[in-house]
């Protein structure tokens, strides 16, 4: 009774027969087996980090979050907080270094959306030194901002 390339038994016309339990316990062997393969290949992906808080910058005050995840290659910085946002201004949220290695973008910003308070659209930028800055629009100062920057790494 061989094993196909998927790991089944293919039961042959020269096989024996057997109780019906016996055969299922075959069965179930050969799928145990297959996903134990499966298992293994997924093991040596990068886990899923889990939310984990990022501390603000001086100034920078945490409404209800300001954390980041990775799933994979993929990593999300999102943030509700408070502060001074003028206009037309990059104000760091998060100082250098303060998002871990293993999360930061290489070479160039990843640019996400903020929203800030007053009906204000800016932009949400995390940099290779590991800073996350807030770019508050021209003529527009604002008092709170939401934000998420999503992108990818290597590993």
């Amino acid at each position: 009774m061989p094993i196909d390339s998927n790991g089944i038994w293919q039961y042959e016309e020269t096989d024996a027969e057997a109780t019906a339990s016996d055969l299922l316990n075959l069965l179930a062997t050969s799928t145990s087996d297959a996903v134990s393969d499966v298992n293994v290949r997924v093991d040596g992906l990068t886990p899923d980090t889990g939310r984990f808080d990022l501390t603000p910058s001086d100034g920078i005050t945490v409404v209800s979050e300001l954390n980041a995840r990775r799933v994979g290659d993929v990593v999300e910085i999102t943030g509700y907080v408070s502060g001074p946002f003028p206009a037309n201004t990059n104000t760091y949220i998060v100082d250098t270094e303060g998002v871990p290695e293993a999360l930061r973008p290489t070479g160039t910003a990843r640019w996400g959306t903020a929203y800030l308070a007053g009906n204000l659209t800016g932009s949400a930028l995390v940099r290779a030194e590991g800073s996350v800055g807030l770019v508050n629009p021209p003529g527009a100062s604002a008092a709170s901002a939401q934000f998420s920057i999503i992108y990818t790494v290597t590993s």
